[in-house]
């Protein structure tokens, strides 16, 4: 790894060829000038079939956070403090939803703000300060309509892919009519991308990009062609429910997403994800699985459990999460547990939040910081004194 301080308008376009360009928290906050030398620089180092993921803030939601960020700009722009100027603008705002005596839209949502600025989780206010100064206080926070945003990548040279997000950007999850009237005056991916937007007051994306003459196949395959070689994943557990008929089984994740079938095909996977949850299987173990509970011999029995798997991806990544190789998950407490580095290194930190193998939050209690960072001294010196047994001689 190598790591370079540097102004981005410094820096030489042929930089490398990369496979993958992040660009995250940045967009939004530089000047017009960096932004486009940005898009330049993934454009010159973005491998033929790389991709970029670049994350800015939106329109038409940040319309809203605009209210409140101008507040907070004018309450401290006599303020040069940073710290300061953060827990200042976060106690005027507190000022501001105390003084709202009715439910009015904008009542509700200076309430809503303020509380957010109080207790974001369990970050630690060291880590909120400096989220609070880059993001709301920043000298510059220029957010885009998804439209805008694309103009920008196309002068370049470059292609919208996807969100990364992928459930988000969709209309999945929508009314039937609220799709069918959309579709009768959209005219293209970045429309509907924009006017999926405007319907649920997108204020954050997290776009990905490829070379505009990358090899891109532009149609969700729901086949079990598309699956082959993928591993999933799922929170979901059976959850029975009194409302459903006879046959319907119903699963559902910790946060609350469930998805119901009567196939019996689809009941067994489930079954089977819960069973193995925190692990992950192949799709092809996973349809081999199914079918052998289901009694099924179907031709088309693939393509149905990719189909449904897809879609419940697109719905929620509790209910389904795919992986391209399974990770080094442990579900039994050994002897001798050891802890990957990372969660060592973040034992020892003022936080309580902490990321597993599979890149999922985990919250730690004071006493798994105290014993994670000893989850390898003690493999450590198990070794070492099983050497000095052999040298030794001695049983």
């Amino acid at each position: 790894m190598e790591l370079r301080a540097a102004d981005i308008l410094d820096l030489p376009d042929e930089l490398g060829s990369f496979d993958y360009v992040v660009a995250h928290g940045l967009y939004s906050w530089v000047p017009e000038e960096v932004r486009r030398k940005a898009l330049c620089l993934i454009k010159h180092s973005l491998a033929p079939e790389g991709i970029a993921f670049v994350s800015y803030n939106a329109y038409p939601g940040w319309h809203e956070l605009s209210l409140v960020r101008d507040m907070m700009l004018y309450r401290t722009r006599n303020i040069s403090n940073p710290k300061e100027r953060a827990q200042t603008a976060r106690s005027f705002v507190a000022l501001v939803a105390h003084a709202q005596r009715d439910d009015s839209p904008f009542a509700q949502f200076v309430r809503q703000y303020s509380a957010s600025l109080h207790g974001r989780g369990n970050v630690p206010e060291s880590q909120f300060i400096s989220t609070l100064i880059h993001d709301e206080l920043s000298d510059i926070n220029q957010p885009f309509y998804f439209s805008e945003f694309v103009d920008h990548v196309h002068a370049q040279g470059l292609e919208f892919l996807a969100e990364a997000d992928l459930e988000g950007s969709t209309p999945v999850g929508m009314d039937s009519d609220v799709i069918e009237g959309l579709s009768s005056f959209t005219t293209s991916r970045v429309e509907m991308e924009q006017y999926v937007d405007f319907i649920r007051n997108r204020r954050f994306r997290r776009t990905l990009l490829c070379h505009q003459d990358a090899p891109v196949s532009r149609t969700l395959n729901a086949g079990a062609q598309a699956l082959r070689g993928m591993y999933i994943g799922s929170f979901a557990g059976l959850k029975r429910a009194p409302e459903d008929p006879p046959g319907m089984l119903r699963f559902e994740t910790p946060d609350g997403v469930s998805y119901a079938t009567d196939q019996p095909l689809l009941q067994a996977a489930f079954h089977r994800l819960g069973e193995i949850y925190p692990q992950v299987t192949l799709f092809e173990d996973l349809l081999a699985r199914a079918r052998e509970a289901a009694g099924s011999t179907a031709a088309q029995d693939g393509d149905a459990l990719a189909a449904a798997l897809i879609r419940n991806f697109l719905h929620s990544r509790s209910l389904v999460a795919f992986y391209v190789a399974p990770r080094p998950l442990v579900v039994e407490v050994s002897e001798r547990p050891l802890a990957t580095g990372f969660a060592r290194f973040i034992a020892g930190q003022d936080t309580e939040n902490a990321t597993n193998v599979r890149h999922e939050p985990v919250q730690m209690t004071l006493i798994a910081r105290a014993l994670v960072p000893l989850w390898t001294a003690s493999v450590t010196s198990h070794r070492c004194w099983r050497r000095r047994e052999s040298r030794s001689g001695r049983p």
